[in-house]
């Protein structure tokens, strides 16, 4: 799921995602200044099988999952966080401790994440 080019998604219905259990790669991506895709309302990410989740904000977008506080790993997916560039802007700010396990977070340029209040972070890299 993408925004690019001063785009604005808005999913506002949505709770829960849960990637199929393949080896597909999977994104949530907003790009470009102005771009924003709004998920504030998603509780929870299930991640069954493998390959790569992606969620980045780069070149000024936003992502909001500032509603996110579960994720559930239950196959050998790879969870990525990035943000980048500056105005950039990565907003976690309901995750806390709960299914950080095993995620990669990266950031540069100026870029922002807003990411709650983390105790733990296990078997991870920022």
């Amino acid at each position: 799921m993408n925004a690019f080019g001063g785009a604005d998604v808005s999913l506002p219905s949505l709770t829960a995602y849960t990637a199929s259990n393949d080896n597909t790669n999977r994104t949530f991506y907003a790009g470009n200044t102005g771009s924003v895709l709004d998920m504030s309302n998603l509780t929870t990410l299930n991640l069954p099988g493998a390959g790569t989740m992606l969620v980045e904000a780069g070149e000024g977008g936003t992502v909001d999952l500032s509603g996110l506080t579960a994720i559930n790993f239950t196959g050998n997916r790879v969870l990525d966080f990035a943000a980048y560039e500056a105005g950039s802007t990565l907003d976690l700010t309901a995750l806390g401790a709960a299914g950080i396990n095993g995620i990669s977070m990266g950031m540069e340029n100026g870029a922002i994440v807003n990411w709650g209040t983390p105790t733990t972070f296990t078997n991870s890299q920022l």
